[in-house]
């Protein structure tokens, strides 16, 4: 059985972090998220991989190759144009060879024994089957309904309604039987979960509901990316971190010594190569990449550092995602804020908000202050 990840998306949600590379190549940790995926694919057996793509395919080449880096072998499939999920899917399908496939939106982690979620889907008879989780606010899912036997009976994409009550959504991942194709128009965009999902209800066909018992995210925005963060350093996704638990909570990979004088509150993760000041303080959730610099006394609290970010002495960070190469100038404070890569904040600069209308995990928008 191969698989079909859908990595086209051009990543608007994730802005700025996606101005230079596609939302498949956006760190998590030591890896990019679609490294993790292709990761828990192999840990079932999977090792042969369709990557269907469009913005930034070049780079997502380059980056992966054969696949050797992952030990799987990978194909490309690469759209002119976006054709939405049921689109992408079709044009993949055929490296399939008309045998049954395992799909996935190319921004979703999740705790899913797939064996038992295959098991499950040639138990019931599926044409397919789509993975469920639970979530508070259903707004920005497709809902599903479903009968006491797991059988889907409706499937409501994006509802427009904001609830309070926890709601049954599309997980993003689907187990499928070639004969879906067949219900994806030949040209044109299409989408699997407006069109193709629906349609396959309405006619009666076999499409059920496997719950994901474990935790689930999509790592689709600037707020879920910082909540998939601290889900794995709570370690509710067990998703391998790639770094020595010294003591409880901190997690520190090769070559990132820490000095006696450095105050540390876990939970922390510091990747190699990175230098931590005397008398800085590293408080819980914070997220620091490989070769980064914290000065002397600086205090970084619930916050993720891409690799080789500078933050100065003295400076102060709180909820705050800093694309690689950032610097922040020494004294300078700043709350809830994204920083593009590459980008410089001055000395002393206090909790600057942009009105370009960018976001961050707070909605309060995004600071990017070109070194050019």
């Amino acid at each position: 059985m191969k698989a079909v990840i859908l990595a086209g998306g051009l990543g608007t949600r994730l802005r700025p972090l996606t101005y230079r590379r596609p939302k498949g190549l956006v760190p998590l940790f030591s890896r990019s998220i679609l490294e993790h995926q292709i990761h828990w694919l192999k840990g079932f057996g999977i090792t042969e991989v369709i990557l269907a793509l469009y913005h930034q395919a070049y780079a997502i080449r380059n980056f992966f190759g054969e696949g050797r880096r992952c030990e799987v072998k990978l194909e490309y499939v690469v759209e002119d144009q976006p054709m939405g999920t049921a689109g992408a899917l079709r044009n993949a399908a055929w490296r399939c060879g008309g045998q049954r496939m395992v799909v996935l939106n190319g921004d979703v982690l999740a705790d899913l024994n797939l064996k038992q979620a295959l098991s499950f889907h040639l138990e019931v008879g599926a044409l397919a089957t789509i993975c469920l989780a639970c979530v508070k606010d259903p707004g920005g899912y497709g809902v599903v309904s479903m009968d006491d036997h797991y059988r889907v009976t409706s499937f409501l994409e994006k509802p427009s309604h904001q609830g309070s009550a926890w709601s049954t959504v599309n997980a993003g991942i689907y187990i499928l039987e070639p004969g879906v194709i067949k219900w994806i128009k030949a040209r044109g965009p299409s989408s699997l979960e407006r069109d193709v999902y629906p349609a396959l209800i309405q006619e009666g066909l076999p499409v059920y509901g496997y719950q994901v018992e474990g935790s689930w995210i999509d790592v689709g925005t600037l707020r879920t990316y910082l909540e998939a963060h601290r889900r794995l350093l709570d370690r509710q996704l067990m998703v391998p971190l790639e770094a020595n638990e010294v003591e409880p909570g901190v997690y520190l990979a090769r070559n990132a010594p820490i000095r006696d004088s450095v105050f540390l509150r876990p939970p922390v993760y510091i990747g190699q190569g990175t230098r931590i000041g005397p008398g800085s303080h590293l408080l819980p959730y914070t997220v620091i990449g490989e070769g980064c610099t914290i000065g002397e006394g600086a205090v970084v609290s619930g916050s993720i550092l891409h690799r080789g970010v500078y933050v100065g002495r003295e400076a102060r960070l709180y909820d705050c995602i800093i694309d690689e190469g950032a610097v922040v100038g020494a004294e300078s404070t700043l709350h809830n804020m994204v920083l593009a890569a590459d980008s410089l904040v001055a000395r002393g600069t206090q909790s600057i908000y942009s009105q370009d209308g960018g976001v961050s995990p707070d909605g309060k928008g995004t600071v990017g202050f070109s070194r050019t």
